[in-house]
């Protein structure tokens, strides 16, 4: 045993040796060298095979696991009470749980939704008049977002300081115009530009703009020529005037005129 034990040392240190110093082995330690490479190729091959039958068991096991977890499924479906209960009583169910959750969401995304509130229409009277506080609110709820205005005095009637507040509300936020319908009647127009006049110069994002008339005869009494008030506007891209306009208006810097009768 003791001469035994003392022939495999040689093969143990000219492994290290060999390993620190690229050396050649010895013809004495070839044959110890290859046998022991053989037996860890085996032992390799062993362990890959180990691996290949765990890992086919495991897939098995892993299907009869999900066989197992829809079978419970589908016998706890057909045990529920809850499946033959009548869709009416289901479905009030589902109406008194949810309105309030439906309510809080819906109400929070259109608060926080800008464009739903961009369209202000200030009128000068009757049952479609929006009152001064309301305008307040629409433009103070529609954020940052461009703004589509409408100032309809068309038909004259109303209170108009209640006309002129809405109006000077708007003019607080005309770098957000987009669009400016204006439709005016003599007996409230001159009021209204004297109250868009301080817009001149901060209609940055202005891109068009429409002008409804009803008569002209107001305008003698108006200096200088209202639609003067749009001449620096950079994106104004297009101006309609409807009904008579006069002709010592200047409309050198539209873009796109649009005169109607």
């Amino acid at each position: 045993m003791q001469t035994g034990a003392n022939s495999d040392m040689p093969a143990v240190v000219s492994l290290e040796r060999l390993l620190a110093t690229n050396e050649a082995p010895l013809e004495s330690e070839t044959a110890a060298l290859e046998a022991t490479a053989a037996s860890e190729r085996d032992r390799v091959q062993q362990l890959r095979t180990a691996l290949a039958e765990l890992r086919a068991e495991t897939e098995r096991r892993n299907q009869e696991l999900m066989e197992a977890e829809n079978s419970v499924t589908a016998h706890s479906v057909v045990l529920s009470a809850a499946r033959r209960m009548p869709a009416e009583i289901l479905s009030e169910i589902s109406s008194l749980t949810l309105p309030p959750i439906r309510r809080i969401d819906k109400k929070t995304a259109a608060l926080g939704y800008f464009p739903l509130w961009s369209s202000i229409t200030v009128m000068s009277g009757g049952a479609a008049a929006c009152p001064p506080k309301a305008v307040e609110t629409l433009l103070r709820r529609s954020g940052n977002a461009s703004l589509t205005v409408t100032i309809d005095c068309g038909n004259g009637n109303g209170q108009s300081s209640d006309l002129l507040k809405s109006i000077d509300s708007c003019v607080t936020h005309s770098g957000r115009w987009r669009t400016l319908r204006l439709h005016l009647h003599e007996t409230l127009a001159e009021g209204v530009f004297a109250h868009l006049a301080s817009v001149k110069g901060r209609l940055g994002a202005l891109r068009t703009l429409d002008i409804i008339y009803t008569s002209i005869d107001w305008l003698s009494n108006i200096p200088p020529f209202p639609v003067d008030i749009f001449s620096i506007a950079p994106n104004l891209y297009e101006v309609t005037l409807t009904g008579t306009c006069p002709s010592r208006t200047s409309h050198s810097h539209f873009r796109t005129l649009y005169l109607c009768e």
